[in-house]
């Protein structure tokens, strides 16, 4: 069995317990973009988790996007996970405080802050191509669709390596998030604005955005493979990647 249809079978066993949203909504539903990440789904709960969290935390704080984000992922699971367990949630804390800081510091996302995921070296050096991918973005010559089309050829590469599930899964969850987010802030931020300066402002700023939610969705997905395999991860990268961006979003003004 290959590696893609390793992770379609243990995606498998829980698809009805975690896609809830949408009787519509599937493990396979790929958006629009047809490409064939079986962890998908998590990008589109993310996005779904993200307009929880906008609507909600009223008080921007690392704390209130983890709980806030917990708390949607926690009611919207069809009861298959009862409780986010508290040491997992510290650790989730801990991490964005650590990113958070660093984008603070910086005022923009950098290519440091894969230094503050504790992750094995094969996700770190995959995860510096989403980062320069999207941090390299020109508005006179790139789309946000060209991203997400970047990001289809990468997961395809990535679901075809050798590498372990320990790196593949969270890599994936951190890919579909970025597409589901670059979609998500391209309609939020109205990208097709038709002043220069606005278009400018608001791509940066998603751009910044999207970057933040990649790191976080990875981190959170490693931290939650550890503790619950598969379904950890995608519990982490949805919940970590949510809180993130909602994070981000409210520095990047």
């Amino acid at each position: 069995m290959d590696t893609l249809e390793k992770s379609k079978t243990t995606i498998e066993k829980y698809e009805n317990a975690i896609v809830t949203f949408d009787k519509q909504i599937t493990t396979y539903d790929f958006l629009h973009l047809g490409n064939n990440n079986p962890y998908s789904f998590t990008g589109e709960m993310h996005n779904k988790c993200l307009d929880y969290l906008i609507k909600k935390v009223k008080t921007p704080s690392t704390k209130n996007f983890i709980n806030t984000a917990g708390e949607y992922y926690v009611n919207n699971d069809s009861g298959f996970i009862k409780k986010l367990d508290d040491s997992f949630i510290e650790k989730l804390y801990i991490l964005s405080d650590s990113i958070l800081l660093e984008i603070k510091k910086e005022n923009k996302v950098t290519m440091k802050l894969i230094n503050h995921l504790k992750a094995n070296n094969t996700i770190k050096s995959e995860l510096s191509w989403i980062l320069d991918t999207l941090l390299n973005f020109d508005i006179i010559t790139d789309s946000f669709i060209d991203k997400i089309e970047q990001l289809n050829q990468w997961e395809f590469r990535i679901i075809n390596s050798k590498y372990e599930q320990n790196s593949i899964i969270p890599l994936l969850i951190g890919s579909a998030v970025a597409r589901y987010s670059l979609h998500y802030w391209y309609d939020s931020l109205e990208l097709s604005s038709n002043s220069k300066s606005a278009r400018k402002k608001n791509c940066l700023r998603a751009v910044f955005t999207v970057a933040a939610d990649v790191i976080g969705a990875t981190g959170g997905a490693v931290a939650g493979f550890t503790v619950g395999g598969p379904v950890g991860a995608a519990v982490g990268g949805v919940v970590m990647g949510g809180a993130m961006s909602g994070a981000a979003y409210s520095i990047f003004r």
